[in-house]
């Protein structure tokens, strides 16, 4: 599942540069007025229409945008065992200190997958503080 959400992750950000450098390579205006003096129908062309799509693909893509984010928190609750939400112990310097798990990611390289866990931590007198506290867990990678 993690080699499919990797592939799937890469593809995602290939197309957002093609979408990004597809929105600022030619002006809205500038291509209204294209389809005016070439195509002389007074209503949208072809390019102007092109940019719809565009901006079509552009809302599709941030709704893939969040689902790779769930998959990818699926994933590391599966594999680390904790939940959002979930308050775990941590080691912080010398001392341990609680965290309420705001959120997971994962980041993979050639030979290990390392998972960042993130939350806001306990303060020594009992309530979850201001103070964020992020930690990391390396595994190989088979």
């Amino acid at each position: 599942m993690h080699q499919a959400l990797q592939e799937a992750q890469a593809v995602y950000e290939a197309l957002v540069e093609a979408a990004y450098d597809m929105d600022r390579a030619v002006p809205n205006e500038r291509l209204a007025l294209f389809d005016r003096l070439w195509f002389s129908r007074g209503e949208a062309g072809p390019f102007v229409g092109a940019r719809q799509a565009w901006r079509q693909l552009e809302a599709d893509l941030e709704k893939w945008e969040q689902k790779l984010a769930s998959e990818t928190v699926l994933l590391c609750q599966d594999v680390l065992g904790i939940e959002v939400g979930d308050i775990v112990v941590v080691e912080a310097g010398k001392s341990l200190v609680r965290v309420e798990v705001e959120g997971m990611d994962l980041y993979t390289y050639e030979d290990h997958v390392m998972f960042t866990v993130w939350g806001r931590r306990f303060r020594k007198d009992g309530p979850p503080g201001k103070r964020t506290e992020q930690f990391s867990i390396v595994l190989e990678n088979d």
